[in-house]
């Protein structure tokens, strides 16, 4: 079912999940006592609610997780001493707080990741060597700080980010080859540092900022056939240069905006059927022309203003 709806066979793998989940519901009925198949029906159930979710966010999918994750609270509530099942639960309530995203319902999510992340904090206490399980209380953390952030609780969500950046330091530290924890730690970075613009902290956001346009300078740099890292690259540039220019440090945001510029110009040659990279690349030179018209360098401005114009009448 899951390999189905990777390949966008949406009906089959709704067909395939179902079957599971009778056969699943079948064993649980037969075997009351075998917690693995109580997980194991789970698991299905949260991977068909979320399917549900994504094809049709008025379905059942909120309601089809949340069963899930009862089935995940029992299993728990019969061993729970069980360091692997307080984790699976902490991981479902994750998916939860998703869920409780998309059918609109804030306040329930924001009680779900922070659901998650009683759960997860003592399980990576315990296993701090696991990756999964702290990755995954990185992940609720954030989502977490994010939703204290678009309800204006802007210090609860900057210590709630705080959390999150020192447990993603401490991973990325000890996991250097390890790129997904690398790139996790600069999404970290980017989410306090826009924080902090939001509270006018220019002096808190600028390094923090800097050092997410370093990890992903040196994760574009092992990997540089992967676009996506180069177009996140550009991405984080522009934002570090529009903060320079904001502060007046012009020469800095001249030479940020020149790079994530000429990144999207690679990646629209690279990829010339694909006009998000076109509309990126004039996004950057718009941003540079606005720069270089500030800084008086009219004809540089020209140049970089007819090429945004031209890019994105396209």
């Amino acid at each position: 079912a899951r390999i189905l709806a990777a390949s966008g066979r949406t009906d089959d793998a709704f067909q395939s999940f179902e079957q599971a989940e009778r056969e699943f519901d079948d064993l649980t009925a037969r075997f009351p006592n075998v917690h693995q198949y109580k997980i194991d029906l789970g698991k299905c159930l949260e991977s068909k609610g979320l399917l549900t979710l994504r094809t049709n966010p008025k379905g059942d999918g909120l309601e089809t997780i949340l069963r899930a994750n009862a089935l995940f609270a029992e299993v728990l509530g019969h061993d729970p001493d069980n360091v692997e099942y307080q984790a699976m639960l902490g991981a479902s309530f994750v998916q939860v707080g998703y869920a409780r995203q998309a059918v609109g319902d804030t306040p329930a999510a924001v009680e779900s990741f922070r659901r998650a992340g009683e759960l997860l904090k003592p399980v990576v206490q315990l296993r701090p060597a696991e990756i999964r399980h702290a990755r995954t209380l990185g992940t609720s953390l954030n989502n977490l700080a994010e939703l204290q952030r678009r309800g204006a609780q802007l210090e609860q969500a900057a210590g709630t980010f705080r959390e999150a950046l020192e447990l993603g330091e401490r991973l990325a530290q000890r996991n250097p080859q390890v790129t997904g924890l690398q790139d996790d730690l600069a999404s970290t970075c980017m989410n306090l540092s826009l924080l902090h613009i939001d509270l006018n902290d220019f002096d808190a956001a600028q390094p923090l900022m800097t050092h997410a346009v370093e990890i992903r300078e040196e994760l574009a740099r092992r990997d540089s056939s992967n676009l996506r890292r180069q177009e996140t690259l550009a991405r984080t540039l522009d934002n570090l240069a529009n903060l320079e220019a904001d502060r007046g440090q012009h020469p800095d945001a001249l030479q940020r905006f020149e790079r994530a510029l000429n990144i999207r110009k690679h990646l629209a040659t690279l990829v010339p059927e694909d006009t998000d990279y076109q509309r990126a690349a004039a996004r950057s030179a718009l941003n540079l022309g606005d720069l270089q018209r500030e800084m008086k360098l009219t004809d540089d401005a020209a140049a970089n203003i007819g090429f945004a114009r031209d890019n994105l009448s396209r």
